[in-house]
């Protein structure tokens, strides 16, 4: 670990009602520009399923609470407040993200929720091919924002400003403490 580009101190520990699943593509979970372990760190109702790979098991969604597919399909409805959830969220390429949500039959009978127009991403490692497209953090913490409110999403916004702006100094080295634990 490079200690001058460790995010730890900006890694909060929240609870909230909403049950995060991250579905990570097996290509996607390592790269040193991912950033969806600061956010595994910081949420503790939350886990991340590997996607992708040979052999890994069909996904079972616990029936409570309800689950919604968080991805801008051209069926999906806008994100809104409706008690507690499990948020499923693909992270991957656009392309992986989507072959994901269609491949998976549990995930296929999920309701599609897309989230409000907002900001565009602030995530400068990676090219944003779509004008509307964000980061995994970026998408969840917003989806967050509007599912627990600001006390959740306020200081996520700032553990994803540390990232951009210590990525901006060596995207291979930015670290979290045993962030390889998530």
């Amino acid at each position: 670990m490079h200690v001058g580009l460790c995010v730890c101190e900006y890694i909060p520990r929240l609870n909230t009602t909403t049950h995060l699943v991250v579905l990570s593509h097996v290509k996607e979970q390592h790269k040193p520009s991912n950033t969806t372990h600061f956010l595994l760190k910081a949420l503790s109702n939350s886990e991340r399923w590997r996607r992708g790979g040979l052999g890994d098991p069909l996904v079972v969604l616990p029936a409570s609470p309800p689950a919604v597919l968080l991805f801008p399909f051209d069926d999906a409805v806008p994100l809104q407040t409706s008690g507690p959830v499990t948020l499923v969220v693909p992270d991957g390429t656009w392309q992986q993200a989507r072959r994901m949500a269609r491949r998976e039959p549990a995930l296929q009978a999920l309701p599609h929720v897309t989230l409000p127009p907002g900001l565009p991403s602030q995530y400068r490692v990676r090219t944003q091919h779509r004008s509307d497209g964000l980061s995994t953090f970026e998408a969840v913490t917003r989806a967050l924002g509007i599912l627990e409110g600001p006390h959740i999403e306020e200081p996520l916004l700032r553990l994803f400003e540390a990232i951009v702006a210590h990525m901006g100094k060596d995207p291979g080295l930015v670290s979290a403490a045993a962030a390889d634990d998530t």
